[in-house]
């Protein structure tokens, strides 16, 4: 980051980080993170304090999930692979 930067607290929960304060000025880095954004513009209020262990527990959880989803997808071996035609719709033809 550039300029002066101060640690601010985020207004949706207890995490502190860093923002500039040029930003701050604009009214802008006011959450941690996109999900506290979301969340207070769903909401409209802070979200409930969770201990530490809970909100590990959270994110563990949430780093599987999108390690599943991430790697469900990017497997290649489990897709259709013709050879000598286009797909089923083209086996009537002799290649």
């Amino acid at each position: 980051m550039t300029g002066k930067t101060i640690e601010v607290t985020c207004k949706c929960c207890p995490d502190k980080f860093i923002a500039r304060v040029a930003d701050r000025k604009r009214g802008w880095a006011q959450f941690c993170s996109k999900s506290c954004a979301a969340y207070w513009k769903q909401y409209g209020r802070r979200r409930g304090h969770q201990s530490l262990e809970m909100r590990q527990a959270a994110i563990d959880r949430n780093s599987i999930e999108r390690l599943q989803r991430e790697n469900h997808v990017s497997d290649t071996s489990r897709g259709f692979v013709y050879v000598g035609g286009f797909g089923p719709w083209d086996d009537h033809k002799d290649c």
